[in-house]
């Protein structure tokens, strides 16, 4: 496709200016790569996914409740959506608040809970090993005709 403007073929200037353009409007995530979910693929074994998973979970424990911008039309029903969109957000606004609030509340709860659970399940597994080493070291000590 070629752009023409007055006779001149002015696309390669014309394509530069629209990338240029199309790149501010390109999504910008505030997570970094690492933070997504995605990154759980690359866990080489359970532990590491468990400790990949629980770094996810308490990066991506609340909801965000910034405004959300939404889409328009154009033309004159694109202006009237919009601004029926706009007028259901400020009715819906403090519900909407109150709902995730508390859903932030629950998240931040399970996910301290989640924490000392692991926490406790890893101090029991570290003191169930200390004393399975403790068993075989006294069992290597005993005489071979005590032994069962």
């Amino acid at each position: 496709m070629k752009i023409i403007i007055a006779g001149t073929d002015r696309t390669e200037e014309m394509l530069r200016a629209i990338e240029t353009r199309a790149r501010t409007f390109a999504p910008v995530s505030k997570y970094s790569p690492q933070d997504s979910a995605l990154a759980l693929r690359s866990a080489a074994n359970p532990d590491e996914f468990a400790e990949r998973f629980h770094a996810l979970l308490r990066h991506h424990r609340a909801i965000n409740t910034d405004s959300l911008d939404a889409p328009r039309r154009p033309g004159a029903i694109g202006a009237v959506i919009y601004m029926a969109k706009q007028l259901m957000w400020r009715l819906l606004r403090h519900q909407h608040h109150r709902v995730t609030g508390q859903q932030n509340a629950i998240n931040e709860l399970l996910t301290a809970a989640m924490d000392l659970h692991r926490d406790a399940t890893r101090r029991k597994i570290e003191s169930l090993e200390k004393r399975i080493s403790e068993l075989e070291a006294e069992l290597s000590r005993l005489r071979p005709e005590e032994r069962r």
